[in-house]
């Protein structure tokens, strides 16, 4: 059975509140591959792992390791319609804020809706759910009157999978010995086929990279 998904992610604006506690792939993990056994490139080593799990993260449009972010909606959808959150794996909604129809910002309580929150390595996208017979609140109607809180990501680098570490640890490579920006259409920068068919493979919704 098919069911309507407002789908959140397009209908609004994404914004990071809390970044990552760390990398899924260490500095010295990176110049392990990379053969480098001196420190003097250790902050540009680490720019580069930094730089290149954005890039995961914004082709496969996951979280790797915890992070916390706010959607904002223009509003809620009509009827009981679950909203589709834009970061996956989801781990939880914090909070869900919104200005009423008096330009009051409440908090919705918590009682009055779920996650559904598909776990894996491979999981999809989490739905934002009211409860049976709940109504979501009234808006203002003026732009971004509400706003989700939501935590995502696999976890500690420790969780993040292995496929998605490979990804970041060949795009850190490729980077390292170009030293060039990536130009789409050029031999020598294009970003390699294995990290294409990586991210390919986790993307919740397939992107071209090259």
């Amino acid at each position: 059975m098919t069911h309507r998904v407002f789908k959140g992610d397009r209908e609004g604006r994404l914004s990071l509140v809390t970044a990552p506690a760390e990398e899924p792939l260490s500095t010295d993990d990176a110049k392990t591959h990379l053969r480098v056994d001196h420190s003097s490139e250790d902050t540009y080593i680490a720019a580069l792992v930094e730089s290149a799990r954005l890039d995961v993260e914004r082709h496969t449009g996951r979280a790797l390791v915890t992070q916390t972010w706010d959607l904002k909606l223009r509003r809620f959808p009509a009827g009981g319609i679950p909203i589709r959150l834009p970061k996956a794996p989801l781990q939880s909604i914090t909070s869900i804020s919104y200005v009423d129809a008096n330009g009051t910002t409440q908090t919705w309580d918590a009682a009055n809706y779920s996650a559904d929150a598909p776990a894996g390595e491979f999981a999809d996208r989490g739905l934002l759910v009211p409860d049976y017979g709940v109504i979501y609140p009234a808006t203002q109607g003026h732009i971004f009157d509400v706003t989700v809180r939501l935590v995502a990501g696999y976890g500690a680098a420790a969780a993040v999978p292995e496929g998605l570490v490979e990804a970041v640890r060949l795009l850190v490579a490729h980077r390292y010995d170009t030293r060039t920006p990536v130009v789409t259409g050029t031999v020598a920068a294009r970003i390699p086929d294995s990290v294409q068919a990586l991210l390919n493979a986790y993307a919740l919704d397939p992107v071209a990279v090259a």
